[in-house]
């Protein structure tokens, strides 16, 4: 049996705006991605990529140190420089919105593709506001569409997804809608804990199924807010939940 390969480091970014100045609501900016795509063909996301060589270059102004800070330990400071560098870029190449450099990017959460994956991922998702002026849009190379996503009408009413969606945008968008506004967000993804989420792979039911941490079929720790178990559906295309706690709890820790 081969050895899994090991992830390549990526960032995926949340461009959020508020629906309405002063009422609750608030939308998450969203592409889908070429059915031509090796990875993720057909699959609603949020931008994002590879880290390239010379991603911190695309930085916000902080110093190594003040991203390094922004990531509490997880990343050394070169790291952090290329991460939001890379979710930067990634943004205006693939969405054609450009961020001020000294505009907030938090990172959000952290995945990494189950060893079991050829293509395996170690990304960092993070969340920023759209800046006054801008509209975002796709390149209609890899994204060949684009819209603005409400999290909480992204479910149906037992949470199963309406759009094709992987298992760590799917867990994100569970995460966002239980937040009133775009803000609170922010100020959440600048306290929480960011430990790295890995995924593993069952067969339950006869079903593959995606179980994370905090499930009893999972060891890691520490466990996770929300739906731990996602199941193939959609004519063994992409997951949907199965045991989702649905409803609104104290943000994730994961």
């Amino acid at each position: 049996m081969s050895e899994p390969s090991s992830p390549k480091p990526a960032a995926t970014i949340l461009l959020l705006r508020d629906r309405d100045p002063v009422a609750p609501g608030f939308e998450v900016f969203m592409i889908e991605r070429s059915r031509e795509s090796r990875f993720m063909g057909g699959a609603f996301v949020f931008p994002g990529g590879r880290v390239e060589d010379d991603d911190a270059a695309h930085a916000p102004d902080l110093s190594a140190a003040g991203a390094g800070a922004l990531f509490r330990g997880a990343v050394g400071d070169d790291e952090a420089l290329a991460l939001l560098g890379a979710a930067r870029r990634e943004l205006r190449e693939e969405s054609l919105v450009e961020l001020p450099r000294d505009q907030a990017v938090l990172p959000f959460a952290h995945w990494v593709t189950p060893p079991v994956e050829k293509r395996r991922f170690d990304t960092w998702f993070f969340v920023s506001v759209l800046p006054p002026g801008l509209e975002p849009s796709h390149d209609d190379r890899e994204a060949v569409s684009s819209r603005w996503v409400d999290p909480r009408s992204a479910f149906d009413a037992g949470g199963a997804p309406q759009l094709p969606l992987p298992p760590p945008t799917y867990h994100s968008l569970w995460d966002l809608a239980r937040f009133d506004r775009a803000a609170e967000v922010l100020d959440d993804a600048a306290e929480r804990a960011l430990p790295r989420c890995l995924p593993t792979l069952r067969t339950l039911d006869d079903r593959p199924t995606i179980v994370l941490p905090g499930d009893p079929l999972h060891p890691a720790e520490p466990p996770m807010d929300g739906p731990t178990r996602l199941h193939l559906g959609r004519g063994e295309d992409w997951w949907a939940v199965t045991n989702a706690t649905w409803g609104r709890a104290k943000p994730a820790t994961c």
